[in-house]
């Protein structure tokens, strides 16, 4: 909001409460969307917190079930090496190969081959029999306990890496929220601000219209507007003729003086809050200093008026008590009174002679033409 229109509506009370009830009303609505963002922000610090548990108790039941995968990992193969300590001992007891003087390579082969399909019938004996109750009680059962495990661990290693993607976004939107929220709670401070300030104005408004009247009230609020459409409408008139190039045929004097008497015009007044006393003792100081400056230096009696309100120094300008210094607007000087006052006197002696000397002009040809009958007569 420009300070145009804060000024604006600081100096009328209806607008500034208008102001502040908008003001307390965002101010709600604010409140209320900063507890539904932190109820939001709570849901899913809940939601993460329960994702968090089930992953928790997700990565306990893995180790447990990687656990018993384990053992019976160490059984089968405890299971192997004793079935294989069995087989050892079965083959030593076959007899090993003999071959007799008188025998020939068929032969040798012949017993070979006998010893190998005796090895090879042992060992299907063993397997068969050793695994036989086994096979029927447990073979099944851990196959598929097995096959279950690695199942589930494929499941739950899935929903693993299904939370782990989860977990970025599911920050990134309590990031989002919570950066929100940060925004709301400025934006909310800063409203109060602006309702306090408005509201301040608008209370200090009324308590110095206290002793006012609301008619009076109103009437110089509306005097306050006209002069402020007046200016405007005086400065723009004034931007015109700059930019229409009013001043550019101008002398530098002239120039200067014109842009001087601009910004006398328009640049705001030193003290311009001060009382009537102070005024009026600044009015007497300024005339005691031109009457000083024209005895002291009747040469140059001009003086620096800077130091004194604009207004006063214009208020003699336009009473003639005053003149300005013809290249220098800032220095003032008192008016030649006595000048002014013998040019007059002089004028009127002039006068006064020119009237006589007629009177006299016109007794002597009233002479001449009566002396001139007489004689016409005689």
């Amino acid at each position: 909001m420009s300070t145009a229109r804060l000024a604006e509506i600081a100096r009328d009370p209806t607008k500034a409460r208008e102001l502040a009830g908008k003001l307390a009303r965002l101010a709600e609505r604010r409140k209320v969307e900063h507890a539904r963002k932190q109820e939001e922000i709570r849901q899913r610090d809940q939601d993460n917190s329960e994702a968090g548990t089930a992953i928790e108790q997700t990565r306990k039941l893995i180790q447990e079930r990687k656990s018993e995968l384990l053992q019976a990992r160490i059984l089968l193969f405890y299971y192997t090496v004793n079935l294989e300590t069995e087989l050892y001992d079965q083959y030593r007891k076959i007899p090993p190969l003999e071959v007799e003087e008188g025998d020939d390579d068929e032969t040798i082969k012949a017993k070979r081959f006998d010893r190998i399909k005796l090895l090879e019938d042992l060992e299907q004996s063993a397997l068969y029999t050793d695994e036989s109750d086994y096979e029927e009680e447990d073979s099944d059962a851990e196959e598929n306990f097995i096959e279950t495990e690695l199942r589930f661990e494929g499941e739950l290693l899935d929903n693993i890496e299904q939370y782990k993607k989860l977990i970025p976004r599911l920050d990134a939107d309590l990031d989002q929220a919570r950066a929100e929220l940060r925004r709301e709670k400025q934006l909310r401070e800063e409203s109060s601000d602006m309702a306090a300030g408005v509201k301040a104005r608008a209370d200090e408004v009324i308590s110095k219209a206290g002793g006012l009247s609301p008619a009076k009230l109103l009437r110089d609020m509306a005097d306050n507007l006209m002069n402020i459409e007046n200016d405007n409408k005086d400065l723009r008139k004034e931007i015109n003729r700059i930019l229409e190039g009013y001043y550019d045929d101008m002398d530098e004097d002239d120039h200067n003086e014109a842009v001087e008497d601009i910004r006398r015009y328009f640049k705001p007044e030193k003290n311009a809050d001060q009382t009537e006393a102070e005024r009026r003792h600044q009015f007497h100081s300024l005339i005691n200093e031109l009457k000083n400056a024209a005895l002291e230096t009747p040469a140059d009696p001009y003086i620096l008026a800077t130091s004194h309100t604009r207004s006063i120094a214009l208020m003699l300008l336009r009473s003639g008590i005053a003149s300005e210094h013809p290249n220098d607007a800032r220095k003032l000087r008192l008016t030649e009174f006595h000048k002014s006052f013998e040019e007059s006197s002089s004028e009127s002696d002039s006068e006064d002679e020119n009237e006589s000397d007629g009177n006299n002009n016109e007794e002597r040809s009233s002479l001449t033409n009566g002396s001139a009958n007489r004689s016409s007569s005689t």
